[in-house]
């Protein structure tokens, strides 16, 4: 700088004015970040003197750690898989089987009225899945039927949109008049479809 003015011929080049320091660079920042977090993850071991039996030994625990991780998620998984609609009131997980025997689709509708709606289109087997979570997560409490129907089958939970079936005929409407028709089918809903 010269009398309070900066050095015009500098800033043209893409240069730091003189006098002045450029910033620390973002990447030599970050390498000695992880510098250090490589060292204190090994406990400062490397710079006394690099005990190979108590790196390895670390190594081993982590290992374990992690298959033990995995085994637990394994275990977690298999338990949901068998819980799946057991627990439920049977009307309401007759119901459930009766929408995933089915062949027809089943969509799911955001946005409707507005310019852009999205159409989300469920298999028997997915739509059953949806909605036995649903039931899981924002069902408990109800044990009859036409409460399930009003409070979680028929409307999607944020936008309150109607669910809708397409049948294999290809004609579609609203997911309530088709699963009452469905339901009024089976010759005792209580003791399951068939």
């Amino acid at each position: 700088m010269t009398n309070g003015k900066k050095n015009p011929t500098a800033a043209a080049a893409g240069r730091p004015p003189t006098g002045t320091t450029p910033p620390p660079t973002p990447g030599i920042r970050r390498r000695n970040i992880v510098y250090l977090a490589i060292l204190f993850l090994l406990g400062g071991e490397f710079v006394a003197g690099c005990d190979a039996d108590a790196i390895s030994d670390r190594i081993q625990r982590a290992v374990g750690r992690q298959s033990e991780r995995a085994k637990t998620q394994t275990a977690r998984e298999e338990r949901k898989a068998k819980g799946g609609r057991q627990g439920l009131p049977a009307p309401i997980a007759s119901a459930l089987d009766l929408i995933e025997a089915s062949d027809a689709e089943f969509l799911a509708v955001k946005g409707t009225g507005k310019k852009r709606s999205k159409v989300r289109t469920y298999s028997g087997r997915e739509f059953a899945s949806m909605l036995t979570s649903k039931t899981i997560w924002l069902g408990r409490g109800i044990e009859d039927l036409p409460t399930w129907l009003d409070e979680i089958a028929t409307a999607s939970f944020f936008g309150g949109d109607t669910y809708r079936v397409r049948r294999p005929d290809g004609q579609e409407e609203a997911l309530r008049p088709w699963i009452e028709r469905q339901i009024a089918a089976w010759p005792d809903l209580g003791d399951g479809p068939p």
